[in-house]
């Protein structure tokens, strides 16, 4: 083989090896445009999701401040209710244990009614 040959040959052999390497750039090329639009989708996807999770988590804050909120009013509530049977107890046990009028007072039925009334 002549020296030519071999040079044409060779180069030949170049422009193969850089058309199948230009052909894998594009290739690549392509993907990676597919997969930057792909990224780019999921970035604003993951956005949205973020900023429902905020306003979900906010909300969620707010009930849980809320049932907090309630809770203590209802304790408050029971104690008031608890305070008020108390003294109302007492106050029965009072009327009671109370001596009865004198005979000759004239309000004593009346008394007497009001102490079976309590009974």
């Amino acid at each position: 083989m002549t020296q030519r040959g071999f040079i044409i040959y060779g180069l030949l052999a170049a422009l193969v090896v850089a058309g199948g390497l230009g052909i894998a750039l594009k290739v690549q090329s392509s993907r990676l445009a597919a997969a930057q639009e792909s990224l780019a989708a999921c970035r604003d996807t993951n956005a949205v999701l973020n900023g429902q999770i905020v306003r979900q988590n906010a909300a969620v804050e707010a009930w849980e401040k809320a049932a907090e909120q309630a809770k203590e009013r209802a304790r408050k509530a029971v104690i008031a209710a608890n305070e008020r049977l108390r003294a109302s107890k007492g106050e029965i046990d009072r009327l009671k244990a109370a001596k009865p009028p004198a005979t000759g007072c004239p309000a004593a039925a009346a008394v007497q009614r009001v102490r079976e009334g309590l009974r």
